[in-house]
């Protein structure tokens, strides 16, 4: 497989993960810039903790791809519930970013 790396986004790239609130570990943007996946720590005091993902209320055209708990990947359903340390990959496009990381905060 080959991929082409912009210098121009990973400069950005790098310059938004110490701008972005809340608990957010990564961050990647794609599509030229049209969306972004992030990789989002769950807070002990978060308002997800326990939440299932059809209760999590994103922004449409957001979703939560997957589910990183200690060791395990999970490719979520709706039922999954979310814990305290969970990491989330979220999949967003750029004019819901903003709603996202409050959401995580």
């Amino acid at each position: 497989m080959e991929a082409v790396l912009s210098p121009r986004l990973i400069t950005a790239d790098t310059i938004l993960k110490y701008v972005r609130p809340g608990n957010i570990i990564s961050l990647t943007t794609v599509a030229d810039g049209k969306a972004e996946i992030m990789e989002a720590q769950v807070s002990e005091d978060s308002v997800l903790v326990g939440k299932t993902l059809v209760a999590v209320e994103l922004p449409k055209k957001s979703l939560i791809g997957a589910i990183i708990r200690g060791d395990e990947v999970i490719i979520p359903s709706g039922l999954d519930k979310i814990s305290k340390g969970d990491k989330l990959i979220i999949f967003t496009l750029k004019e819901s970013i903003k709603q996202v990381a409050k959401i995580l905060q």
